[in-house]
C-alpha cells in the first residue's frame, strides 16, 4: 500500500498509512522498509519519481519537488533507511543523485546516507556529472565527496566552468586520462584539456591549463 501511496504522488495518504499503529503498541502497521519484489524499497521508489512516471495525487497545488520531498522526509521520519541497496549497489543516494534531486540529496545526507558508494559503482560525483546534473555534483563535493578524473572530463565536455574549478580545486587531475562510456575495454582514454578542446570551451581549456594540464599530451 505504500508503493501505491508513492506511486500516486498521495503525501497525506502516505503519511496517514505511516502513522497508523497495531492497537495498543507504538510498532507501525506498515513497514516503511517493506521491499517490492525486485527488491526496490518505498525510499528508493520515492527518490526515483519524476514528473512523468507519478500520478495525479499530487495535483493540489503543491509542486512536484515539494511532494517529492515530503515523500522522501515522511518515510526517513518513519524510519526507512538511508543504508538499503540494490543488489546493484544502487541505494537512495544513488538514486536521488542520478535524478538531480539535490533538496533529497540534503535531505538523505542530514539522516546520515553515506558519501560511499557500491564496489563497482561510479562515484557519486560521477553519476551527477554523467547525468548532467553539475550543481548536484558541486553540492557533493561541498559536502566532502571525493573529486574524480571521471567527473572532470565530463564537466569539461559538456564546458560547466564552475565544476571544473571546483573539481581542479579538490585535488582532480587534469592529466590523468580516464575512459568514460561504453565497453571500457575499447573506448580510448580521454584527458580534460582534450575534452574541453573538442567541446568544452575557450574558457575551460584556460582553467585547465593554469591548473597544470599539459597541452603536449
Amino acid at each position: 500500500v505504500l508503493f501505491v501511496a508513492v506511486a500516486c504522488g498521495d503525501l497525506n495518504l502516505l503519511k496517514t498509512l505511516l502513522n497508523k499503529k497495531y492497537l495498543g503498541s507504538s510498532e507501525s502497521f506498515f513497514d516503511p522498509n517493506c521491499l517490492r519484489g525486485d527488491g526496490v524499497s518505498p525510499l528508493l521508489q520515492a527518490c526515483a519519481v519524476t514528473p512523468d512516471n507519478l500520478g495525479h495525487g499530487h495535483e493540489n497545488g503543491h509542486s512536484f519537488e515539494s511532494v517529492r520531498l515530503g515523500m522522501v522526509r515522511a518515510l526517513l521520519e518513519a524510519g526507512a533507511s538511508p543504508f538499503y541497496t540494490l543488489e546493484s549497489g544502487h541505494g537512495p543516494m544513488y538514486i536521488a543523485v542520478q535524478h538531480g534531486a539535490l533538496d533529497v540529496v540534503r535531505l538523505l545526507r542530514l539522516f546520515g546516507a553515506s558519501l560511499e558508494v557500491s564496489p563497482g559503482c561510479w562515484s557519486l560525483v560521477d553519476i551527477a556529472a554523467h547525468s548532467g546534473h553539475f550543481h548536484v555534483a558541486e553540492e557533493l563535493l561541498d559536502m566532502g565527496a571525493p573529486a574524480t578524473e571521471l567527473a572532470l572530463v565530463l564537466a569539461s565536455s559538456a564546458g560547466h566552468e564552475s565544476s571544473v574549478d571546483s573539481l581542479l580545486m579538490k585535488g582532480a587531475d587534469p592529466n590523468k586520462a580516464v575512459k568514460h562510456h561504453g565497453d571500457q575495454t575499447k573506448v580510448p582514454l580521454s584527458l580534460a584539456l582534450h575534452a574541453a578542446s573538442c567541446s568544452g570551451g575557450a574558457r575551460v581549456v584556460a582553467a585547465l591549463i593554469e591548473r597544470g594540464a599539459n597541452i603536449d599530451t
